[in-house]
């Protein structure tokens, strides 16, 4: 993968350590992640990508709970989670 930028780390009472990502440069615009996120802790970034659009960010001292409801809801699969893998 190229690119993919790290949006939020957190692993407060989590028993795996997860990852938020997003591909700017996918993302439509559409804001359902913003709609759908139970914490609302994502909002509109400021920063247009390649397609005029202003993809999600995390609010500062937002707290994910992985939950995944944005990467459900995301129509171009440019949010979603992962686990972090340990060497």
């Amino acid at each position: 993968m190229i690119g993919i930028p790290e949006l939020y780390t957190h692993t407060e009472k989590i028993e795996k350590r997860k990852r938020l990502f997003l591909q700017k440069e996918r993302c439509c615009g559409c804001e359902y992640c913003i709609e759908v996120c139970p914490r609302d802790i994502l909002i509109k970034s400021s920063e247009l990508n390649h397609k005029l659009t202003y993809p999600p960010m995390v609010k500062d001292g937002g707290k994910c709970t992985f939950c995944q409801l944005c990467e459900y809801v995301c129509p171009s699969y440019s949010i979603y989670v992962l686990e972090d893998v340990k060497k």
